[in-house]
């Protein structure tokens, strides 16, 4: 491919992925937005060419010059020329693909690595930190019910994957993409300022969870008999209605 490039005198940028650590994620994403499993894969101005033989045969009938001189345009995910849709990639070989989410009640929704896949991935020291929804003022006003749990590398906290069940979870699992995607660690996470009473107040909670795994415990444990208390009042004043 480059000697067919450096002949026509064609200036190019390209990417070695079979030298990367991520090769496997990016020929899954490749493979998602193209329909094409083998290298090389070719884009030109933000248009997918296809492999070498499609090159080699745009380059032929002048359809590769024609693409040089169109305008650039923004990569869209996939080929419209092949197909309407990405095909959808695997989660148990590529966790980071999409973000899931389930509507059930309650609802359900996770982001990158379980404990178990940080293991498989060859993480010597994965953790994780969990904050139940009835820790935040907004759950205990209007949704106790619930958990979002944190999965990180032990030794640079960076948070490698979000799994929440309760309200609003397949909306808040987009803010735990963008932790895993953009590498925050759970120091950020703790040290970060949320609106007062929003959900998203929980990965701060399960941030300092990670922090402080004992009084973590702890506040879990005073929440659940807050909780009880507060449960055994109210039946006791329906009962008292009766």
């Amino acid at each position: 491919m480059k000697k067919l490039l450096d002949k026509e005198g064609i200036a190019y940028t390209y990417v070695e992925i079979d030298q990367r650590d991520d090769a496997g994620a990016i020929q899954l994403a490749l493979e998602g937005f193209t329909q094409q499993k083998t290298v090389p894969n070719v884009f030109v101005k933000g248009r997918h060419l296809g492999g070498f033989d499609d090159t080699f045969n745009a380059n032929k009938d002048g359809k590769l010059q024609e693409m040089l001189a169109a305008d650039t345009v923004v990569f869209t995910g996939f080929n419209a020329e092949k197909c309407d849709t990405p095909s959808v990639t695997d989660l148990s070989d590529n966790p980071f693909a999409y973000p899931v989410g389930i509507w059930t009640t309650p609802e359900a929704a996770y982001y990158g690595l379980t404990l178990a896949q940080a293991k498989k991935r060859g993480y010597a020291n994965p953790k994780e930190a969990m904050a139940l929804y009835r820790e935040s003022l907004r759950g205990c006003v209007f949704s106790p019910e619930g958990l979002v749990k944190l999965v990180f590398d032990g030794d640079t906290g960076v948070v490698l994957g979000v799994h929440i069940v309760g309200e609003d979870a397949c909306e808040l699992i987009h803010f735990g993409m963008e932790l895993v995607t953009n590498k925050r660690t759970i120091s950020d996470v703790a040290g970060g300022v949320f609106s007062a009473v929003t959900f998203h107040e929980l990965f701060q909670i399960a941030a300092k969870a990670a922090l402080d795994p004992a009084a973590a415990r702890k506040r879990r444990r005073d929440a659940g008999a807050q909780w009880a208390m507060l449960n055994k009042a109210t039946r006791r004043l329906r009962g008292s209605d009766d």
